[in-house]
């Protein structure tokens, strides 16, 4: 919060030209003669005394006190400049012994330089931001006078500063908060009783409340004062519901010679179970008629009084009865700051093949176990349809894996393996209500195996990859897919846009004479519209493939329900 500011009263406006010649300028170089016709225009006797003034205010801010108009009439303008003055250390009054002096030292207003008003005013607004990080949001500077020297041509300003109370967040207390336990949104502000306020600590505690998924809306804190005389802050909250639904479905053109095919999945969340801000996860996907997917995940948001939070994942992959792939998963991270998490964890999988599998697909039982780590970084101002900021992630992941015998084309049974995964959103607002939205997605994995089995492709296609493309048509050992979308905000989970999604895919096959990579590109554009309605959120996406009829696209529909 920002204090008033008082200083010397002196206008800068510009006339704008009212139809008559411009007049001759005879005068000093501190303005461009063209910039000094402006000043000076009008057709009344009025407007060139109002203009008169203007023009010698003008001089007199950019440090040319001496500065005076000589003669001013219908077809000329005679004035002088005179010298720029220089400024004297500045004498500060009232609390300055309650700012550090090197606070002083870094003001604009230094002995020798040119003097200039907008230095005052700079200076001023510097003194403040401390005082505002310092426990001091109620400073004050004012302007008491400016001790000028016509013969030294110099100036002194003579500034006085009142500091206000000390600010000490003694209580953090939130209102409209009839689930989440005070506790937890006390520990994700991350603020602490007792600290002295500071203005960027208390944007950022905002801002992590905000991007709570749980929290609708969470407004600016004020500083009030208890009854006993103690500080704090008052976050006014708007909680969300505390649990969702997202479930998308996707219809296929046939094939030649098939039926049309119906995929879909469900993603169900609790993410603030009785307030505690634990949340648990049960993911179900059928992306084809011939595999199913099922999820299970559980977080653990505090762990001993801490930020360091649990994560625990569970999958199952279920590939036309040929293959069962199993993954459990363990991960936990810590915020290092307020934008930035790292994370680490341990990862098994488990691959069941039968001889069917063996023969078809050269799959063999494995089990691997890796090791992996990686960061976070999210600036979004919401978590579902931000308007800015951005979110990066970067996973690495190293291990090694046991078969039950040699799989083809190898007499070992223990291979090392390396994954790399990437994730980049950015959101800007361009001009009101039109946001840019750009994504890009990385997967990338290598293993001295001779061949990247199947069961370890990342598939690509679909509502959350490549829209306008089968869900998981592609498959490769490496993948990178992305969209370009102009979003029009409707609300607070509704808008309308438009896509461009580009992917490129790389596989690697064996074949007699070594290894041959195969590189897909693909593009696809479209459109899509999410809708908040008393049920949930609608979302339809139409994509359609490059080189494709635009009435032969996919339709991806979703609903998102909060209950």
């Amino acid at each position: 919060m920002r204090a008033q500011l008082l200083l010397v009263p002196f206008v800068l406006l510009l006339c704008l030209s009212a139809g008559r010649a411009a007049p001759r300028i005879v005068g000093g170089s501190a303005f461009a003669p063209a910039y000094v016709a402006e000043l000076v225009s009008g057709d009344s006797s009025d407007a060139f005394a109002y203009s008169r003034a203007t023009l010698e205010d003008s001089l007199v801010a950019l440090g040319y006190l001496g500065a005076q108009v000589v003669r001013l009439s219908a077809d000329s303008l005679v004035y002088e400049r005179g010298e720029r003055y220089t400024t004297l250390a500045p004498a500060w009054f009232g609390d300055s012994s309650r700012i550090p002096t090197i606070v002083f030292d870094r003001v604009p207003l230094r002995e020798g330089s040119e003097f200039e008003f907008w230095k005052v005013r700079e200076a001023a607004l510097q003194i403040l931001e401390w005082c505002d990080e310092h426990g001091l949001p109620f400073a004050a500077v004012h302007t008491d006078s400016f001790e000028i020297s016509h013969i030294d041509q110099s100036v002194r300003p003579h500034l006085r500063v009142l500091a206000g109370p000390e600010i000490k967040i003694a209580f953090v207390n939130f209102t409209g908060n009839t689930t989440s336990l005070p506790r937890l949104l006390m520990r994700e502000s991350r603020l602490r009783e007792g600290e002295v306020y500071g203005k960027s600590r208390v944007a950022q505690a905002r801002r992590r409340l905000a991007q709570l998924e749980y929290l609708r809306r969470v407004d600016e804190p004020r500083i009030v004062i208890d009854e006993e005389g103690k500080s704090g802050l008052v976050f006014n909250v708007e909680e969300g519901r505390l649990s969702r639904i997202d479930a998308v479905a996707g219809l296929a053109p046939a094939p030649e010679g098939e039926a049309q095919s119906v995929t879909g999945l469900v993603d169900l969340q609790v993410m603030n179970l009785f307030g505690t801000g634990r949340r648990g996860k049960v993911f179900w996907q059928r992306p084809s008629r011939d595999v199913q997917e099922l999820a299970l995940a559980w977080r653990e948001p505090w762990i001993a009084a801490t930020p360091l939070r649990a994560d625990l994942s569970f999958a199952q992959r279920v590939e036309d009865t040929l293959y069962v792939t199993r993954k459990f998963g363990v991960r936990a991270g810590y915020p290092v700051l307020s934008t930035v998490e790292i994370f680490a964890g341990v990862v098994g999988e488990e691959l069941l093949a039968d001889s069917g599998a063996s023969a078809q697909l050269n799959l063999v039982p494995t089990r691997t176990r890796l090791i992996e780590s990686g960061f976070v970084v999210d600036t979004r101002d919401h978590a579902t349809n931000p308007r800015s900021g951005l979110r990066f992630e970067s996973v690495a992941a190293t291990g090694e894996r046991r078969a039950d015998r040699p799989p083809p084309g190898s007499d070992r049974t223990k291979f090392s393996q390396r994954r790399a995964q990437v994730d980049g959103e950015f959101f800007r607002e361009l001009i009101p209500n039109w946001i840019v939205a750009l994504s890009g997605h990385g997967r990338a994995v290598f293993s001295d195996e001779p061949e990247i089995p199947v069961s370890d492709l990342f598939k690509v296609g679909g509502a959350r990859t490549m829209r306008g493309y089968r869900e998981e048509q592609f498959a490769g050992s490496q993948a990178g897919w992305g969209s370009v979308e102009a979003r029009y905000w409707l609300g607070q989970a509704s808008r309308f846009a438009a896509f461009t999604d580009l992917g490129v895919i790389v596989r690697e096959s064996r074949v007699t004479d070594g290894v041959v990579k195969t590189t897909v590109r693909r593009a696809a554009y479209g459109f899509g519209v999410r809708l908040e309605t008393g049920v949930g959120v609608w979302g339809v996406d139409y994509g359609i493939a490059g080189g494709s009829s635009a009435l032969d696209g996919q339709l991806h529909v979703s609903l998102l329900s909060l209950f």
